[in-house]
């Protein structure tokens, strides 16, 4: 019987993995056959190709460390007379999965690779979310997950900072990383969407494009810097950045024309490159370490000695020099490996303390006119393990350690042509800076060196030496640098250099947030406090939790992107925002003033302030008064609420003083409820008319915030007259002058109210009694504020505010003993009133951009007061009781505030 068998999709792509995986090994053997050892030839100081020791090259055999996977040996052919060698010596296979394929393995030993069929926890990032703060979980995806050293750098913290930066563009979106290697597969799944094609005119320039992988460590590369997040695979560090792919003149490299690597460094910059991998060193002959300088001219080193200069750039008349210096002046960045080895013991090889020559060019260069240019520009990168130890096989920084940085590069998995495999090695460190570049590249477009640099030169645009391209590529390594965790002997060290990168710390503010007015002028966040009162509520604050603003970084000028409500400092608006009943119940059992005749004349009205013992006339609140003659009096007072001297307060007829809870008919603008000190004058006119004078000044009870020490001083004339036997009115008029507030609201920073404001207002109070036991009462009271708080070039004040507050009320007598009254109140509130800001609130290119921003001082819910109160004497007994019902609806003038409370007490008359 014929059985027939059908193949399924998934068995076909394993049985194709199979037989490419056969047909190249069969080649690798045959080319391994046909190669030849090399002869080693000695430097020379020309200019027209990299000139090395060629040794026979077979990578250094990578020690791997316990479970993770071997050394890669499809890598491990003698080519001949090639210049330069790969440095990322530890691989798995090649073909981890074919395209659309499952889970691939690594070499031998090695774990199974990650499956990669699962779909991401979140979509693409297409780094259109920009602004959109996103915690780090968002950035948790699988194909996140895949690679264990993203966490190690603290990458999706980072990208969780960035999604809430000032201009910001995620993961190295608008960056360009130059890859200088084997070449990149273009076509991989992961890889695809990176590539930047060149833009060429000439043969030369396009046979520099490495469109495809002569092996497979390119690709790799180029996957750990920026593979792209498309929902399968892995991403890379800077998955939004683009990818340029240079052909290197190195072993099995795809370099038709062997350039040197400073023309493929010109040859990036003109590409539009940030920053270029160079994950490659020359091979000492042994060919179980990279060379290190002393292989060259002996011990001591010195890095002055021009032999040393022609294993990078060559010397200031050669064509290699001026083509890096011009690389470096285009703003371009170095990164390169500092070199493996076969876990040589470093007491017999002390070499592997030194990083590889090809790193040491700010060394070399130093006294020379290159010296400033590639200072802040090359990056040394040595690979430390998953526990953030050098790798056994990683040369240590040696004297790059201060242009030195420690990055992952052990059992990195990443993009091989194909599909996905392990490597390790500095060559896999190097691209993982090379991401961090773009990634912090991208998201503080503003970025300048600090003022304390030697070369803050370069960032100032007067300066005729300024570079904006070098300015921000070297503030973006001096930001890489200083943000490393330390690693090793403490500060900079000869193992780890400045220590382990950290991206979440590199995106982050390192000095303070500061704010940078249009004119170039800075004040710190932290300086800006508004305590805004009542009189305003809560609505500032609303306004500015609904904007953004850039504040900058003091160190190196990163913007970060605040709240608005930043602005308001340490001082939100918490206290406003909830009812303080204990207040309104201090009120309700205050006792009125107790009078005492002294002599003829003389009289004083008294009550014991606070919880003082009764030692001194300090610590007494009252008013002494002295008749100077039947129709005019003196009054001077200590310790008392100004607003109840004038209006319907005044008139002991009605009791209101006795009733109320609130601030029912007081005058808002008589020192704002602050205990005072002042004199005044009643004169008596005749047929029913009385003019009342005088002259206030307080200090706010509750701590000032900010340092402020605000002061108040009030002027107030009143005239008051019974139209009828029924109807007395009185009319006001007077002047509020604050020194440091504007109705009672204080500020420091941007908010600096320190030549505070003048209010001059009016009132109108009617007392109508429709009945002898009952009395109608209105009070209006109304304020012009002008604000002589000196603009600055953050906030423009309004000069002028508009403000009022209204009271109703009526006062019965149920029978002698017996009072019953019913209030309804609206506080003090702005009723007009701006501020104009001009607040930077993004970037256009690398400048800040400005806009403007209204912001009303009306609040818009008013508060109201409802109240009933009933009260009882009990004169057998000299006591009496009081209980008020009170409703207080948008408390402070903020919506929503809401309480009803019901009060009791029972006191005592002496």
């Amino acid at each position: 019987m014929l059985h027939q068998h059908f193949y399924s999709q998934t068995e076909i792509r394993v049985l194709k993995a199979l037989f490419l995986t056969f047909i190249l090994s069969m080649a690798s053997s045959v080319q391994a056959e046909e190669q030849t050892p090399s002869k080693t030839e000695e430097p020379e100081a020309q200019e027209s190709s990299e000139i090395a020791p060629d040794s026979v090259e077979s990578l250094p055999e990578l020690g791997s460390e316990s479970g993770e996977a071997a050394s890669e040996t499809a890598a491990a052919a003698k080519p001949a007379f090639n210049k330069w060698y790969l440095i990322g010596g530890g691989a798995a296979a090649g073909l981890a999965a074919l395209a659309g394929g499952g889970g691939g393995g690594g070499s031998s030993g090695g774990s199974a690779a990650p499956a990669e069929s699962s779909p991401p926890i979140t979509p693409p990032d297409t780094g259109a979310n920009n602004l959109t703060p996103q915690s780090p979980e968002y950035y948790n995806t699988e194909e996140y997950q895949r690679r264990s050293d993203l966490d190690q750098i603290n990458a999706k913290e980072a990208y969780s900072n960035v999604s809430s930066t000032a201009g910001a563009r995620q993961a190295g979106e608008g960056i360009t990383i130059a890859i200088l290697d084997s070449g990149v597969n273009t076509t991989h799944n992961d890889l695809n969407e990176s590539i930047d094609l060149p833009n060429c005119g000439t043969q030369t320039c396009d046979l520099n494009y490495g469109e495809q992988d002569s092996g497979s460590h390119g690709t790799h590369v180029a996957g750990i810097a920026a593979a792209d997040k498309d929902g399968a695979g892995i991403h890379g560090v800077a998955y939004n950045a683009d990818v340029l792919s240079g052909c290197a003149n190195i072993s099995e490299g795809c370099s038709e024309t062997s350039p040197t690597t400073a023309s493929l460094l010109l040859w990036s910059a003109n590409q539009g490159a940030s920053v270029a991998n160079m994950s490659f060193a020359y091979v000492h002959s042994s060919e179980t370490r990279a060379l290190v300088a002393s292989d060259i001219i002996g011990q001591p080193v010195n890095y002055s000695n021009d032999t040393l200069k022609s294993y990078i750039f060559g010397t200031a008349d050669s064509t290699r020099y001026q083509q890096a210096q011009s690389a470096f002046k285009a703003g371009l960045v170095g990164v390169v490996a500092a070199g493996n080895h076969n876990n040589l013991d470093e007491n017999l090889n002390p070499q592997v303390q030194q990083a590889s020559i090809f790193t040491m060019a700010p060394k070399v260069y130093e006294g020379t006119s290159l010296q400033n240019d590639v200072a802040l520009q090359w990056i040394s990168v040595v690979n430390v393990n998953s526990s953030n130890q050098l790798h056994s096989s990683s040369h240590g920084c040696g004297d790059s350690a201060e242009f030195c940085l420690a990055a992952p590069g052990t059992h990195i998995y990443s993009t091989v042509p194909g599909g996905h495999g392990y490597k390790t090695g500095t060559s896999m460190a190097a691209p993982q800076v090379s991401g961090a570049f773009a990634v912090v590249a991208a998201a503080f477009p503003g970025l300048q060196l600090p003022g304390s640099n030697s070369l803050s030169y370069l960032c100032d645009s007067s300066d005729g030496r300024a570079n904006a391209k070098q300015c921000h590529s070297k503030a973006v390594v001096n930001r890489l640098f200083t943000s490393a965790d330390d690693l090793g002997a403490s500060g900079v060290d000869a193992v780890y250099g400045q220590g382990m990168l950290n991206l979440q710390a590199a995106t982050q503010l390192i000095g303070v947030a500061q704010i940078q007015s249009e004119n170039g002028q800075v004040q710190n966040l932290s300086d800006s406090t508004l305590d805004a009162s009542a009189a305003t509520g809560d609505i500032v604050d609303q306004q500015l939790s609904e904007i953004k603003f850039v504040a900058v970084d003091s160190y190196d000028k990163a913007g970060f992107v605040y709240s608005g409500s930043a602005l308001t400092g340490n001082n939100p608006v918490n206290d406003l925002r909830r009812i303080h009943s204990d207040r309104y119940f201090q009120v309700f059992t205050s006792r009125p003033l107790s009078s005492v005749d002294l002599s003829e004349g003389v009289t004083l009205s008294f009550t014991k302030s606070g919880d003082k013992p009764f030692e001194s006339l300090g610590s007494l609140t009252g008013t002494l008064g002295f008749a100077m003659s039947k129709n005019q009096t003196f009054f001077f007072s200590q310790g008392v609420d100004a607003s109840s001297v004038f209006g319907l307060l005044a008139d002991d007829s009605s009791s209101i003083k006795e009733l109320t809870t609130t601030r029912a008919f007081a005058n808002p603008f008589q020192s704002f409820n602050e205990a005072s000190r002042g004199v005044h004058i009643e004169q008596v006119l005749g047929e029913g008319m009385t003019l009342k004078a005088g002259a206030f000044q307080g200090e706010p009870e509750k701590a000032s915030r900010g340092g402020v020490d605000s002061k108040f001083e009030s002027l107030n004339a009143e005239l008051s007259t019974a139209l009828t036997k029924d109807l007395k009115v009185s009319l006001s008029v007077g002047s509020l002058r604050e020194r440091d507030s504007v109705l009672g609201s204080e500020g420091s920073g941007i908010w600096d109210f320190g030549k505070g404001s003048q209010t001059h207002f009016y009132s109108v109070n009617l007392n109508y009694k429709p009945t002898k036991s009952t009395d109608l009462l209105m009070s209006y009271y109304q304020g012009q504020t002008r604000n002589r708080a000196s603009n600055n070039a953050v906030v423009e004040h309004s000069d002028k505010l508009l403000s009022d507050s209204l009271s109703l009320g009526a006062v019965t007598k149920l029978d002698e003993q017996t009072t019953m009254a019913a209030f309804v109140t609206r506080p003090m509130a702005v009723q007009s009133g701006q501020a104009e800001l001009t607040l930077p609130q993004g970037y256009n290119g690398s400048h800040l951009r400005y806009g403007n921003i209204t912001l009303d001082y009306a609040p818009d819910h008013r508060q109201t007061d409802y109240e009933v109160v009933v009260r009882r004497a009990f004169p057998e007994l000299n006591s009496f009781a009081k209980v008020s019902l009170l409703r207080v609806e948008n408390a402070h003038n903020v919506q929503g505030l809401d309480d009803t409370m019901l009060m009791m007490s029972v006191g005592f008359d002496f």
